[in-house]
């Protein structure tokens, strides 16, 4: 039987997968024009993910997604979506430092950092 921990991280990696499971089967990768008003409500969408993504990097992945597309959709350079890009870039280094930060300290080789062992016993679920 597993414990809780590698239950826990097991089902993590899990919804990873499957959220970007659905964002490949959503996503347009056509490279067309897209209208200002849709355009800027994908811009928003892309802005939430890379927020979310602090929860789990596939989120700020498919927000970078997002903002790559809309970067190539009309062949012109758009600033709008190299900031959005730019941002969800620091959403996905905030969630992958989140999920290290959780995943080292786990490991028992680094009970002996102080920083770790607060991670450690601050986590609500042990």
């Amino acid at each position: 039987m597993l414990s809780t921990e590698a239950f826990l991280f097991i089902y993590y990696v899990g919804y990873g997968f499957v959220i970007f499971l659905l964002w490949m089967c959503v996503t347009d990768p056509s490279g067309r024009a897209v209208d200002p008003r849709r355009r800027r409500r994908l811009h928003r969408l892309a802005l939430g993910l890379a927020a979310a993504g602090v929860i789990h990097p596939v989120l700020a992945l498919a927000g970078r997604d997002i903002g790559q597309q809309l970067g190539r959709a009309e062949g012109l350079p758009d600033p709008e979506a190299a900031r959005t890009v730019r941002l969800t870039n620091w959403g996905l280094a905030l969630g992958l430092s989140t999920l290290a930060l959780v995943v080292i300290s786990q490991l028992g080789a680094f009970e002996a950092v102080p920083v770790f062992r607060q991670i450690r016993e601050g986590l609500p679920y042990e």
